[in-house]
């Protein structure tokens, strides 16, 4: 059944990559499939939720197969065949050290991440009071709507029972189909990352580029320690930074399915937090430039509709059938100065960022360091990914900027416990743009031409 429930999920995610287009790899098929499957598979259980009809292995399997069809049937024999190995590129890179080296190394840390999410029980203090206690809720009782909101709560807990239910969703769906423990979910999802990040530096710098930096993003600390934990932050940083890259590659390549993605990728990620809306209006932004200069508005419209349809539907959803009290109420309704407040964030910054390298590893070290290399080829491709990069962390921490400290948390508490770990949606944003600025490129570029008498494959 365990088996069967997660096949369903990756099959209701390609059948929605093969309506975008065929022309999508066998690695980005089985990665983004399985992330937007679990995507469809939480707004299926809102929807349910909403028209009264209970959550349960029978409602979320045939919700799944629903979901499937459509791509596997129009499709046809396309969706399987096109799941192609180039035995090529194979028989050529397993006689590269390096890039067989990374590629083992990667396989033994997830094993060993894996192995480390089964045998650990979920300890995490906001999953056993939010995320991880609202998914046995929904399985037990067939809907989110449920007892833990019949009480009248005034407790701190309370606010971990509200987050939009990418989480709590599939971590329900995880206990109806017979794990014991939601962490499968997230280690899946950290896998998905992995197998399309590869995938779209390989576009780029060429697959020995891809296999190492892909294993250099995924062992920095903090990142790589939350694939065993059942929480957020890693889920959202990984739709983030997967959101950003498909759109920096629509328009490197021109090609809309990659802007589709970008889109579905933001609808996932205001599915999964409420801040992440903050991500899909920058998308929207850039989408907003492209269609003023290319007199393409359709494609920006949907992207706008759909990333942020989530947060919308969610937001409603907490008034008027939670009565809880929205998260507007959190921020400063108006622009202001505040220098203390600024030094206080920019103190964080510091500390996250350059002074202690126990929570991201190299980073934003190299990523700083690869900054100035770069100055000596000003002009390059990859300056338009670092701006989304960029105008995405400022709009992230304005975020926390503009929060109101007097009802909510101190900037300290904040900074400390949210902000620290939304710096994921930015790693792997840091390492697309180290591996595929034009440093990188050329370095492996000419390995590649040394080895294999060729720039890349």
């Amino acid at each position: 059944m365990q088996v069967i429930g997660i096949i369903l999920l990756i099959l209701s995610g390609i059948s929605v990559l093969h309506l975008i287009s065929p022309r999508f790899n066998t690695l980005e098929k089985i990665g983004l499939g399985y992330i937007l499957g679990m995507a469809i598979n939480a707004f299926w259980m809102l929807v349910f939720d909403l028209i009264s009809v209970k959550i349960n292995l029978g409602s979320t399997f045939l919700a799944l197969i629903v979901s499937a069809l459509p791509g596997l049937i129009i499709g046809k024999k396309e969706v399987f065949t096109s799941f192609q190995i180039n035995k090529f590129v194979i028989l050529k890179y397993v006689q590269n050290f390096t890039w067989l080296a990374c590629i083992f190394i990667a396989i033994y840390l997830i094993y060993a991440i894996g192995l480390k999410s089964g045998y650990w029980p979920t300890l995490e203090y906001d999953s056993v009071t939010g995320y991880d206690l609202m998914g046995k809720a929904i399985a037990h009782e067939g809907k989110i709507n449920n007892s833990l909101f019949q009480p009248s709560f005034n407790t701190r807990e309370f606010v971990r029972l509200l987050y939009p239910p990418f989480a709590s969703g599939n971590f329900a769906y995880a206990y109806l189909i017979g794990f014991d423990a939601p962490n499968v979910m997230i280690v899946l999802h950290f896998v998905a990352f992995l197998l399309v990040f590869y995938s779209f530096i390989s576009k780029i710098s060429g697959h020995m580029a891809a296999a190492f930096f892909t294993l250099l993003c995924m062992v920095t600390p903090e990142f790589f320690s939350h694939a065993a934990m059942a929480l957020t932050n890693l889920p959202n940083g990984i739709h983030t930074g997967l959101m950003m890259i498909s759109l920096f590659l629509f328009f490197q390549s021109k090609e809309k399915r990659y802007a589709v993605v970008s889109m579905c990728l933001g609808f996932a990620n205001t599915l999964t937090r409420t801040d992440a809306l903050i991500f899909s209006l920058v998308g929207v932004g850039f989408m907003l430039i492209y269609s003023v200069l290319k007199k393409d508005w359709l494609v920006t419209i949907c992207y706008a509709v759909v990333s942020v349809l989530p947060f919308l539907i969610w937001n409603q959803y907490l008034a008027n059938v939670l009565h809880a009290e929205s998260s507007a109420g959190y921020f400063v309704k108006h622009l202001f100065f505040d220098a203390d407040k600024i030094a206080q964030i920019g103190t964080y910054l510091h500390q996250y960022m350059i002074a202690d390298a126990g929570f991201y590893g190299i980073s934003f070290f190299l990523f700083f360091i690869m900054l100035v290399a770069n100055l000596i080829w000003w002009k390059q491709e990859t300056n338009l990914f670092l701006l989304i990069a960029l105008a995405a962390w400022f709009g992230y921490t304005f975020l926390y900027y503009q929060m109101d400290n007097t009802v909510i948390d101190s900037l300290d508490v904040l900074m400390k416990a949210s902000y620290k770990r939304g710096l994921f949606n930015f790693i792997p944003l840091l390492w697309f743009y180290i591996a595929c600025s034009k440093l990188s490129t050329l370095a492996f570029g000419r390995i590649e031409k040394l080895l294999y008498g060729e720039d890349k494959n």
